[in-house]
């Protein structure tokens, strides 16, 4: 371009925190714009990332977080904001409405959140979509939310799918590992059901000697239960507590041996991370999600524990039973991620959404 330099859009990304699965992304947007992320959360600047990233703090005003500084001018500075979609963040929501900068909302698109199952309450969704539609758009975690922003008027120009996704990293195959375990991913609190899980995985194994052993990775308020319990009936042998693991090497190799990931009452990025590493991943067709839920399709590449047995228990036989299904499962859910999953799809959805933002906002 004979030396000259194309100047970056600057891209704001008003969010809660930096979460360890939006850093590939984040990473890959800076690489486009120059990218500042603003979080309301102060742990968040502990370290060092290779964007922007500033503090904007936020006050409790019952349900709603209302950020004390001024977006108004703050907003001013960037050429088009990326905002949590969520109504509950209501200076953001209303600052939308009358800043000149466009702003593109980024979220599950309903009603979703450990107390509220998927798309549970309705009453909001015409707020929600009164912001939407003045907005330059909205990214959606998933199709589900599609058809009601259409029916509520929104245009479907302004819509852009943008799957919740989370990276895996490169896949060493996993040579002379026998697939023999069943896993459990993700924090250990009530809400999960970690207890009643082992609960039923006890009772199986009492009618089942060849059970596959339970591997739960996590930490969490529930800890000492689980520990307790494992003690008490004496299942040492069988159920292994790893604690939290961060480390993605370690992580891979539980996957690799692993013959599926089950989570009954959630079905959040822990499908997707299965999924990426090649193991289908099981829960209830009511969990809690936010949209993830729908990767899976049914005894292809995962499984919907209520379609298949009564009863969590007898799900772990029916585990011991369709070991070589659950093998092809974890083969489709893999092929599955990285045609349609991975982050880089993400980011280039996001791409055009501003591309599109800015053009209007330029025209």
């Amino acid at each position: 371009m004979n030396g000259v330099t194309v100047k970056k859009k600057k891209l704001l990304i008003i969010y809660n925190k930096i979460w360890s699965y939006r850093l590939c992304i984040f990473n890959a947007l800076s690489d486009e714009y120059e990218l500042t992320v603003a979080v309301n959360d102060v742990n968040s600047l502990d370290r060092e990332y290779g964007f922007n990233v500033i503090y904007l703090p936020t006050r409790k005003i019952g349900p709603f977080e209302w950020h004390t500084d001024n977006l108004s001018n703050f907003v001013k500075k960037f050429d088009c904001v990326i905002g949590l979609y969520d109504i509950r963040w209501l200076r953001l929501m209303l600052t939308s409405l009358i800043s000149s900068t466009p702003f593109l909302f980024w979220g599950i698109g309903v009603t979703a959140s450990y107390e509220n199952k998927f798309d549970s309450k309705s009453r909001w969704d015409s707020v929600r979509i009164f912001f939407a539609k003045r907005s330059a758009g909205v990214l959606l975690y998933s199709d589900y939310p599609v058809r009601k922003h259409l029916n509520l008027g929104m245009s479907a120009s302004k819509i852009w799918v943008c799957h919740n996704t989370t990276d895996v990293g490169q896949i060493m195959p996993a040579l002379g590992v026998s697939r023999n375990s069943i896993l459990f991913v993700g924090s250990l609190y009530r809400q999960k059901g970690i207890l009643e899980l082992l609960h039923s995985y006890y009772q199986a194994s009492k009618r089942c000697e060849d059970l596959p052993v339970f591997e739960i990775v996590g930490d969490g308020d529930e800890f000492s239960k689980v520990k307790c319990f494992v003690e008490e009936k004496e299942l040492g042998h069988k159920v292994i507590l790893h604690g939290a693991i961060y480390d993605r090497s370690q992580l891979a190799h539980l996957f690799n041996r692993a013959l599926v990931c089950i989570s009954p009452n959630q079905a959040g990025l822990s499908v997707l991370s299965s999924m990426g590493m090649g193991v289908p991943f099981a829960t209830q067709t009511d969990a809690f999600t936010g949209g993830e839920i729908f990767n899976i399709k049914h005894l292809e590449n995962g499984i919907y524990i209520d379609k298949v047995s009564c009863s969590i228990e007898e799900f772990f036989m029916w585990i011991q039973k369709h070991r070589s299904e659950l093998l092809q499962m974890g083969r489709n859910a893999q092929e599955f991620y990285w045609k349609y999953r991975q982050p880089m799809m993400t980011v280039e959805t996001i791409k055009e959404a501003v591309k599109r933002a800015t053009a209007r906002g330029d025209s």
